[in-house]
């Protein structure tokens, strides 16, 4: 297998509005965004935030798409979770949904911290990129 090219900036972008739609239906983008190394999936969940925006701008109705995110201690960025209300504009009862989990990788039992999830998934993401180079004990072939 031939080292995996990073995305182009139209790739990422094209790739958030698919997500972003998914999402503002309540669809969960776990196995989309876990087959793409940890970097350009921070990328692609910020391109997600602003499309949400813009949709919610038109329409307030939309579903409102909540990520949160964690730097490493290479000061790299990994997406930790991501939400959508199903009814932003509710006073109370919000219904938030869970429409992203880490991959399988960062899930393992022993990886109690953020630290040592975000270490796993950088490590997991060196095989997405190369997988005849890179071996990972973390590594599940799932997302």
């Amino acid at each position: 297998m031939v080292e995996r090219a990073p995305m182009t900036d139209d790739q990422i972008k094209q790739t958030a509005r698919e997500l972003t739609n998914e999402v503002e239906q309540g669809h969960n983008v776990s196995k989309e965004l876990n087959q793409i190394p940890f970097d350009e999936r921070a990328k692609i969940a910020h391109q997600m935030e602003a499309d949400n925006r813009d949709d919610r701008a038109s329409n307030n109705s939309i579903p409102k798409l909540e990520v949160k995110y964690e730097k490493d201690a290479g000061s790299q960025e990994h997406v930790m979770d991501m939400q959508v209300q199903m009814d932003p504009n509710a006073w109370i009862f919000k219904n938030t949904q869970d429409v992203y989990d880490l991959p399988a990788a960062a899930r393992q039992p022993l990886l109690f911290t953020d630290g040592l999830k975000m270490a796993a998934d950088s490590r997991d993401s060196e095989v997405l990129r190369d997988p005849d180079d890179y071996t990972s004990q973390f590594h599940s072939g799932g997302g």
